[in-house]
């Protein structure tokens, strides 16, 4: 009898493998072959599932995307009475928790950032992704009674991208990037709801 595979389990197995090499060798490093190395699998199997490293990429930002949109999701759903304003600093905290996860994904999100100068498809994703985030924050700061929500969601918006590649270059902890965080939004007459 045939083997029965799981064809969304393989592909989050290649997704991980990815997510891996990229970690420690960068996007180029992703080949075919080394996704196949790494996942024990053939090539074969691994083109079964990408056609070519365009295909492979293109998933794998989307498993990222996807990854870090579950651990905010998860950091919600745990809130005991979850409001606007908690679901929001719930969100900053998990984007800037620093744990191994987090900085692997927050390493090839840098990768794919520089890799969408040259390449629309990518920047039209990570455009997406911004927009939809933008939009969330605002809505979460104007139903948290911050002035100006709109600003001060692109605000948000600029700290969450630069603080967690900060916390990678030493430049940052955890608790420098949320103090700070905390200081422009309380020029927006947002506070933390821990304080």
């Amino acid at each position: 009898m045939p083997k029965v595979v799981d064809h969304e389990e393989r592909r989050r197995t290649l997704a991980k493998a990815i997510v891996d090499i990229a970690g420690e060798k960068g996007l180029k490093g992703a080949t075919l072959r080394a996704v196949a190395k790494q996942a024990g699998l053939s090539m074969g199997a691994v083109q079964h599932y990408f056609t070519d490293r365009e295909a492979m990429l293109d998933f794998v930002l989307d498993y990222v995307q996807q990854q870090r949109g579950d651990r905010i999701r998860c950091a919600i759903e745990q809130l005991k009475n979850p409001q606007p304003n908690s679901m929001l600093w719930a969100m900053v905290k998990e984007i800037l928790f620093a744990d191994e996860t987090n900085l692997t994904f927050q390493k090839v999100h840098m990768m794919f950032v520089s890799r969408a100068f040259g390449h629309q498809p990518t920047a039209a994703k990570l455009g997406e992704g911004r927009a939809t985030v933008v939009q969330l924050f605002e809505q979460l700061l104007g139903d948290s009674g911050a002035k100006n929500p709109k600003e001060a969601a692109e605000t948000l918006w600029s700290l969450m991208e630069s603080l967690p590649t900060d916390i990678i270059l030493g430049q940052h902890t955890y608790d420098s990037a949320m103090n700070t965080t905390k200081a422009v939004l309380a020029a927006f007459g947002i506070t933390d709801v821990d304080d």
